[in-house]
């Protein structure tokens, strides 16, 4: 509700009293964390635990290079889902030659308008609240990461995890190829995936590390 965010409105309705308000991403992460600001990822299942969001973002990238907030990203006031994205910036705004030179030359899963493709790619459902993709239950859950980074090597979440699978161990270096690749690919150690082209991660690798090159 407005108040969740806003503060207690009886005394802006009785007396015109200024509501609170708080942009920081630090103030999101009220709710969109587990453990406390810049805490640990934590992870159930084989999948980024739900309510992440804040721990995520503060371990990636985005968080040191010039994306101060969420609100830099999104408008609070409408919802990802069913607010037409409720976004306030576009990724090629930030990142034109990354959108000019993706050599990948498939469909992207989420559409084809250049934002979707960044995002199938760089966000992938690599958290889950309730169950994964039954279709794709091993790579693909139903909440998108804030990592942003994609882990160009062969490698996969056996290196991201730490050795319990309790923990992101490796959010600086992104998410590893299995999680973002395996959306549409098959991978030929479990059989599963997207029901794609069947690729392991030494190919899925050689075709990442050059994504973006001219």
């Amino acid at each position: 509700s407005c108040e969740q965010c806003h503060g207690p409105g009886v005394d802006h309705v009785s007396s015109g009293a200024a509501l609170t308000t708080d942009d920081s991403d630090q103030f999101c992460g009220t709710c969109h964390n587990r453990g406390g600001v810049n805490a640990d990822i934590p992870v159930s299942g084989e999948f980024i635990r739900h309510h992440e969001q804040y721990n995520e973002f503060a371990n990636s990238v985005h968080a040191t290079t010039g994306i101060t907030g969420c609100n830099d990203c999104h408008d609070p006031h409408l919802g990802t889902r069913y607010d037409n994205g409720g976004f306030v910036l576009s990724c090629v705004t930030c990142h034109p030659s990354q959108a000019a030179t993706n050599a990948h030359g498939v469909p992207i899963a989420d559409g084809n308008d250049t934002d979707s493709a960044c995002i199938t790619c760089h966000m992938p459902q690599a958290g889950k609240s309730a169950v994964a993709d039954a279709t794709n239950p091993i790579f693909v859950g139903d909440v998108k990461t804030h990592i942003f980074t994609i882990n160009p090597g062969a490698l996969n979440k056996e290196y991201f995890f730490n050795a319990d699978s309790t923990l992101v161990a490796t959010a600086a270096d992104g998410v590893t190829l299995d999680f973002v690749c395996y959306q549409c690919h098959d991978d030929p150690v479990t059989g599963t995936g997207g029901g794609g082209i069947e690729l392991d991660l030494a190919a899925l690798s050689a075709k990442a590390d050059g994504i973006h090159t001219p």
